[in-house]
C-alpha cells in the first residue's frame, strides 16, 4: 500500500483534498438545508401571542359581515401575521359600496391587532349569468398605514 502511495504521490494528494472538500461541502448543505429554524417564518412572527386573534374573534367578524346588506358570504382566517378577509357580494352591490362594507371590518380589530397584523381583502361579486360583470376587487392594509389600498378592478 505504501508503494502504490509512494508511486502516485501527486494523484494521492488530489484524492486526499478532494475527498477533504466534498467532506466540507456535504457538511454544509446539511447544515443549510436541514439545520436552522424549523419554524416556516422565521422570526417574522415575534411577538404575536402578544397580540394574538382567536378563532372566535374571527368567526364574529365573520358572522358580522353576512348580517350586512348585501353580503353572501364572508370567511376570515389568519395565516402568520396575515389576516385574509374574503367576501362574496350579491350581484346587485358595485364595488364602491363593497369596498365600503369591507372597510367596516376594521372596527372589530384593536389598534394594536392593526399595527401587528397586515389585513388583505378579497371582494367578489356573484354572477347572475345575464352579462353583468362580476368584479374581484383586492385590498390591503399594511400595519405601518392608516387606509387600505384597492386595487382598480371592477370599477
Amino acid at each position: 500500500m505504501k508503494d502504490l502511495i509512494k508511486k502516485h504521490k501527486k494523484l494521492a494528494i488530489a484524492v486526499g483534498i478532494s475527498l477533504v472538500l466534498l467532506l466540507i461541502i456535504l457538511v454544509f448543505f446539511v447544515m443549510l438545508l436541514v439545520g436552522g429554524s424549523s419554524n416556516k417564518y422565521g422570526n417574522r412572527l415575534d411577538g404575536i401571542e402578544e397580540v394574538e386573534i382567536s378563532n372566535d374573534e374571527l368567526d364574529t367578524i365573520a358572522i358580522e359581515m353576512k348580517e350586512k346588506e348585501g353580503v353572501k358570504d364572508a370567511n376570515v382566517r389568519i395565516q402568520g401575521k396575515i389576516i385574509n378577509v374574503i367576501l362574496t357580494f350579491n350581484s346587485d352591490i358595485d364595488s364602491t359600496k363593497a369596498k365600503e362594507i369591507a372597510s367596516s371590518t376594521l372596527e372589530s380589530f384593536s389598534e394594536e391587532q392593526l399595527n401587528f397584523y397586515n389585513v388583505q381583502y378579497f371582494l367578489t361579486r356573484e354572477s347572475t349569468g345575464e352579462g353583468d360583470n362580476p368584479y374581484v376587487v383586492t385590498g390591503n392594509k399594511h400595519p405601518s398605514l392608516d387606509e387600505i389600498g384597492w386595487t382598480n378592478n371592477g370599477e
